[in-house]
């Protein structure tokens, strides 16, 4: 019997761009509304670029301060809303992951790329750590890992 455990597999394939299904998927309203108020949705319905999503579940959002999510789908929030898009937005695909790796994040900063037993993990500039909840979930123009935390830039 082979071991295949170092393997991580995508859980599932959608022949979907990555816009399209963060938007149906019911598990990513939060980070849905927030792709759409910073106005980052377009970069991630072109097919121009791979991208990975490092996407907060909608359940990572209760962690934040009270009213911080709901201030941020304000107008006159957009930049703060474009800074937390982009920093989950990373140039690679998800086969190009190695733990130790350090991300360079569409928003210019970086995020630490780690492994927790088999479980991909993600540190912000602020020291916060995010874990992948599932494998990661390929689509026409790249991948997506949904996470339990909302990484923050610095």
């Amino acid at each position: 019997e082979t071991d295949n455990s170092a393997a991580t597999p995508a859980v599932s394939t959608s022949n979907k761009n990555l816009g399209d299904f963060i938007a149906g998927e019911s598990s990513l309203a939060k980070y849905g509304k927030l792709l759409e108020a910073s106005g980052e949705i377009n970069t991630l319905k072109g097919s121009a670029s791979t991208f990975l999503v490092i996407a907060p579940s909608n359940n990572a959002f209760k962690v934040l301060p009270a009213g911080y999510y709901d201030s941020l789908l304000a107008p006159a929030k957009q930049t703060n809303a474009q800074d937390i898009v982009k920093y989950s937005i990373v140039s690679v695909t998800s086969d190009q992951l190695t733990a130790g790796q350090k991300l360079k994040t569409t928003e210019g900063q970086e995020i630490v790329v780690g492994k927790d037993g088999n479980k991909w993990t993600f540190t912000d500039a602020k020291g916060n750590t995010a874990t992948a909840l599932k494998d990661p979930i390929k689509v026409a123009n790249g991948s997506l890992i949904i996470v339990d935390n909302v990484l923050l830039p610095q």
